[in-house]
């Protein structure tokens, strides 16, 4: 696959290219460098430096000579951002579980699609990979198939949480949060792009013979060092998913401190503002450390890509698979465990016996859940990008600036960063707030029936007929 999407990435290049008017740029700019970027995980990352390597300053002069017509294609995109984040939410809420077997269904049919390509294109180890992968993944749908109706009624209540115990204050809170994570992805481009491009005098070190002004950051590290080369670009990334899951988790206590108490859970704060001066007070010790796993993993994956001597495919498949086990995993465990945090204030360590117990009694449902929950989380991205782009291309042909193409993809770029905006945080608030009336249920069952006892005899009435079955797993 990595394969394939570097050939496509030769030819959108070369494509480019052919537009005119950037053979220079193309010729002159570190692409190749940015565009190894591509075949890892950070695509967000080299993205938009690969572009503005590519447009150079025709695109800046462009965007300048229309920025009061681009000035409003973003200003109606985020007002349409949040018409199609509240329709999602209504869709959800009434849609659960048909969302979650049509995410099942696209999810097995894509890599059937994929195989089937594959095998056409005569690649048949990559044909045999994703057939044991759809395999797997049909297997494990069929255990988990009788946990989704449960799931799905989770997922409605985790809306029903956040609208009624969320107000204004939050909603702020979330443009705050929103803001910085814009600003540290906006600063590790520039890092990413600084860190993988070539060092003065080639190579991944500067020649210290060369000019001392040609390396900008001679002036603070000294001649003779720079900090370029896969290291330092790991480094990048660590720092960048460090500190965006961080600004990420204190979102997801804060939400789990509301709801929490929604559900009858006494909590350390009763209140939205309460809950957010708990998040970067008491919390935040505990939010840093977990969030410092996640970003260990995503470092350490990308500097075995890139670093790597093993060229075995199979060495390489395997210890990229290990590494995204563990950060899945330890997705999962934090999911849960900042939600005991939330809730009692408990330490990240300290929720660890807690989050064991949850395993134990009823691990099966809250891996369902999870998966159902990010199954459902992903449809609506994918609905929500394709609906923002097409609002901005609107918006760009009524304002007349769809005649160049890089105008066209400036449009297409609101659309997107305008999707991942509003989404990212529409996933977080989802994850944040089913995973805590799960928690409620389970380890608060007394509290949550005194609180809201109709939410607590539905849910309890989907869980006892389970309880006398025995599936396949």
């Amino acid at each position: 696959f990595t394969d394939q999407f570097a050939r496509l990435t030769t030819f959108t290049d070369q494509a480019g290219a052919a537009l005119g008017g950037v053979d220079d740029a193309l010729a002159n700019s570190p692409c190749t460098q940015i565009g190894d970027a591509y075949n890892s995980c950070m695509v967000s990352l080299g993205g938009p430096g690969a572009v503005a390597a590519m447009v150079s300053d025709g695109l800046l002069d462009k965007i300048q000579a229309h920025s009061v017509e681009l000035s409003k294609v973003f200003l109606f995109t985020m007002l349409a951002g949040i018409v199609v984040t509240k329709l999602l939410l209504v869709i959800v809420h009434h849609s659960a579980l048909s969302m979650i077997y049509f995410a099942v269904f696209t999810n097995m049919l894509s890599l059937a699609i994929l195989g089937l390509f594959n095998l056409a294109t005569l690649n048949i180890p990559g044909a045999i990979v994703i057939g044991v992968i759809l395999i797997i993944k049909i297997l494990w749908f069929c255990c988990l198939k009788s946990k989704f109706e449960f799931a799905a009624e989770l997922i409605r209540a985790g809306i029903d949480a956040v609208q009624g115990g969320m107000g204004c204050v939050f909603a702020l809170f979330s443009a705050v949060i929103i803001f910085l994570q814009a600003g540290v992805l906006a600063a590790a481009v520039g890092a990413f792009h600084y860190t993988s491009s070539p060092a003065p005098g080639g190579g991944d070190s500067p020649d210290p013979s060369e000019d001392p002004t040609a390396d900008p950051t001679a002036a603070i590290f000294g001649v003779g060092f720079s900090p370029k080369g896969p290291v330092w670009t790991a480094f990048v990334v660590f720092a960048t998913v460090w500190a965006v899951e961080t600004l990420a988790n204190i979102l997801h206590v804060t939400i789990c401190c509301c709801v929490g108490s929604h559900c009858g859970v006494k909590t350390p704060s009763t209140n939205a503002c309460g809950a957010m001066c708990f998040a970067v007070t008491s919390g935040l010790g505990s939010i840093v450390f977990g969030s410092f796993f996640i970003a260990l993993l995503a470092a350490l994956a990308y500097l075995y890509e890139k670093g790597s001597e093993s060229r075995n495919p199979c060495v390489r498949v395997i210890v990229l698979a290990v590494l995204g086990a563990l950060a899945y995993i330890f997705k999962i465990y934090n999911a849960f465990a900042f939600v005991f945090v939330g809730l009692k204030g408990h330490s990240y360590l300290g929720a660890a016996g807690q989050m064991m117990d949850l395993i134990s009694k009823d691990g099966k449902t809250a891996i369902a859940t999870d998966e159902a929950l990010h199954d459902v989380i992903r449809l609506c991205k994918m609905v929500g990008v394709s609906v923002l782009v097409l609002v901005a291309l609107l918006c760009g042909y009524e304002y007349s600036i769809l005649d160049d193409f890089w105008l066209i993809c400036t449009c297409c770029l609101i659309g997107i960063v305008v999707a991942f905006t509003f989404l990212t945080t529409f996933g977080r608030v989802l994850e944040a707030s089913v995973c805590t009336v799960f928690v409620a249920f389970e380890e608060y069952g007394p509290q949550m029936k005194n609180a809201n006892s109709e939410l607590f005899e539905t849910l309890e009435q989907m869980v006892k007929p389970e309880k006398d079955e025995e599936g396949c797993c």
